[in-house]
């Protein structure tokens, strides 16, 4: 509950901005839906109960809760029209 409550907090935040093919999270610009999510991850486990642990079978689903929260915000998503996935240089 923590960690959904801290992603939602992040993103209705008045700093975060959702603009033309970045969105500003804490001074910090993401370029791609995929860079978004990984940063509302870190944030989902820093804010919850369970932390991921490496070579564990079971994690907590982080991604998951990351996904369907941002289902709430189609809309500016959507205005910023970031790509899926960052560009392979």
């Amino acid at each position: 509950m923590k960690a959904r409550q801290a992603v939602i907090s992040l993103l209705d935040d008045d700093d975060t901005l959702f603009e033309k093919g970045q969105v500003a999270i804490n001074d910090r610009f993401f370029y791609s839906l995929e860079e978004l999510q990984e940063e509302l991850e870190r944030v989902a486990e820093q804010a919850g109960e369970i932390k991921k642990i490496k070579g564990e079978a079971y994690q907590p689903d982080y991604d998951v809760l990351v996904k369907d929260t941002l289902k709430g915000y189609t809309t500016l998503l959507s205005h910023a029209g970031l790509p899926k996935s960052r560009k392979k240089k």
